[in-house]
């Protein structure tokens, strides 16, 4: 089972992809909206028996920091995640902030999610390929 930590600062976003992700299967969903909580959760199952945490899905901009910071906290935790950058800014945005986005896996625009997010996690082998 696929474990997964969503951070964003924006609680109703948070339900939609929440929502978007147990459409496709996918039931073991944590929610955090700053790097204090994402990292608290990280931290705590890194040193418990619940095991790695296979995708995190943030936002750009955090209450308490960016997304940057957030990566640095993951992969000292969890090297293993993969991470996905969902974010209401473009590319060029992101990248004239100073973002290195080959610190992600990939990228996806918040209003695109629905549409984009589960090819995304096929091609990432988080769910698996529809049937034919």
């Amino acid at each position: 089972m696929k474990r997964i930590l969503i951070v964003d600062r924006d609680q109703a976003y948070r339900k939609y992809i929440t929502e978007v992700l147990q459409t496709h299967g996918l039931s073991q969903i944590a929610e955090a909206s700053t790097i204090c909580q994402a990292k608290t959760f990280l931290q705590t199952n890194v040193q418990t028996s619940s095991g790695a945490i296979d995708l995190i899905m943030t936002g750009f901009a955090l209450d308490d920091g960016n997304a940057e910071r957030l990566i640095e906290v993951a992969k000292e935790l969890q090297p293993s995640a993969k991470i996905i950058l969902v974010t209401g800014y473009d590319v060029e945005a992101i990248r004239n902030y100073g973002f290195d986005m080959t610190t992600v896996d990939t990228y996806i625009y918040k209003l695109d999610v629905g549409a984009d997010l589960p090819n995304i996690l096929r091609t990432m082998g988080i769910i698996q390929p529809a049937l034919v």
